[in-house]
């Protein structure tokens, strides 16, 4: 399909980047864009948004070049959107609605179908309510219905029946998660949530922490909608639950943020978050702002973060002692290879202390009694052990009440 990006921007406005993102966006639902016609424009134009010389300009480009579909930068009106529309003769869509369609596009859970068409319905309903205004302002007289309007208050009724019928069944499964995330609540094992933007690598780093080949992957955008959930066994022999969640993005449309608000928030039970960053991404800072905004919105306070650098097989060796040294705290890694992931895996199992409820602890232990230790089986690490005489010191990691239980079985 060809399409074709318009955008309308003040003169001081850097949106280059921006635009190539909505580009790839378009790219995903399959839209191969030509062209990105911009324009300076302090005001928005009431009728057009744009100037009524650029619609000239686009509509001799789409019969020139044959194109399929026009792609509004910026959030157009319904009716700008249907006065445009009438002067080129192309179908108009937005940014937003792009991002409606990757989602649903890649959309397989139930959970997620549901959101996603909520999201498409309230998106699509004011356009219909323009519509009926428009009809019956040149409409009939009193007591008579404007041309088509019966029809068009019949799709609002059923549009209207559905994203309640959504919201019903929404809420049902909110409420079966609810249930799930309960029962994992002050487990065994801490919840850590990765997060980042979309495409940053986070379903390849889970599927390669986790060593589960089943886990979805794609160069896609978007391609987690649902979260998923696996444990993980740390080198010490400690284990945790790492769950992927939805990818983020900037200006994520408010129907979508509002209908994936309860999958988003899951992350607020987490006991540590991994936010992955793609260290080869330009505007890899903006990203990280982008992430952060959002996890504000939703929020999340005082659950600790860990910033990782994914992609670093991508960049120069220059490039990483320079990242080093601007982000000291941070990991870096390629999440395509295996050791770097396993290294990974070591550094944070010596740094797990960061979660409020989880301890790193030396303990001295009587070789008569490790087998006391069998009983708690993966839920401590052991991270350091050395035999002296009759007893070992080990340092375990785990959860602090685990770690008292086996201090307290250990005196028995």
């Amino acid at each position: 399909m060809k399409g074709l990006i318009i955008a309308v921007k003040k003169h001081y406005e850097d949106i280059e980047k921006d635009l190539n993102e909505l580009k790839i966006l378009c790219e995903n639902i399959d839209i191969e864009v030509e062209n990105i016609i911009t324009q300076n424009k302090e005001k928005p134009d009431k009728t057009y948004y744009i100037g009524s010389g650029k619609i000239s300009e686009i509509k001799d480009f789409t019969k020139a070049y044959d194109t399929d579909i026009v792609v509004f930068y910026n959030n157009i009106s319904n009716s700008q959107k249907r006065n445009i529309e009438k002067e080129i003769k192309t179908e108009i869509i937005d940014r937003n609605e792009v991002i409606l369609e990757i989602f649903r596009k890649n959309a397989r859970t139930k959970d997620s179908k549901l959101k996603v068409e909520l999201a498409q319905l309230q998106y699509e309903l004011p356009k219909l309510i323009g519509k009926g205004k428009d009809m019956s302002n040149t409409g009939a007289g009193i007591g008579t219905l404007g041309p088509g309007e019966t029809k068009l208050e019949t799709d609002r009724r059923r549009i209207y029946d559905r994203i309640n019928f959504l919201k019903k069944q929404i809420k049902e499964v909110d409420k079966n998660h609810e249930t799930s995330s309960k029962k994992r609540e002050n487990g065994d094992y801490p919840l850590i949530s990765i997060v980042g933007y979309t495409s940053a690598g986070k379903s390849t780093f889970l599927k390669n922490i986790s060593k589960d080949e089943k886990i979805y992957t794609s160069e896609n955008l978007f391609s987690t909608l649902s979260p998923s959930l696996r444990k993980v066994s740390f080198p010490c022999g400690f284990t945790g639950i790492f769950s992927d969640t939805v990818g983020f993005i900037k200006n994520l449309p408010k129907n979508l943020f509002d209908s994936f608000k309860s999958t988003l928030k899951e992350v607020i039970k987490s006991d540590l978050i991994v936010h992955i960053v793609d260290i080869s991404d330009e505007v890899y800072e903006k990203k990280i702002k982008a992430v952060n905004s959002i996890l504000e919105e939703i929020e999340v306070k005082n659950i600790p973060l860990l910033l990782v650098f994914n992609k670093i097989d991508k960049i120069s060796e220059e490039k990483l002692n320079e990242m080093k040294i601007l982000y000291p705290n941070a990991f870096f890694i390629s999440s395509i290879k295996e050791n770097s992931t396993r290294e990974f895996l070591l550094k944070l199992e010596s740094n797990l202390d960061i979660i409020e409820d989880i301890s790193i602890e030396k303990i001295k232990i009587n070789f008569k009694d490790m087998w006391k230790l069998y009983e708690f089986s993966d839920k401590y690490g052991i991270l350091e052990e050395k035999d002296e005489f009759n007893y070992s010191i080990k340092r375990l990691v785990a959860k602090n009440y685990i770690l008292n239980s086996l201090k307290k079985k250990l005196e028995e």
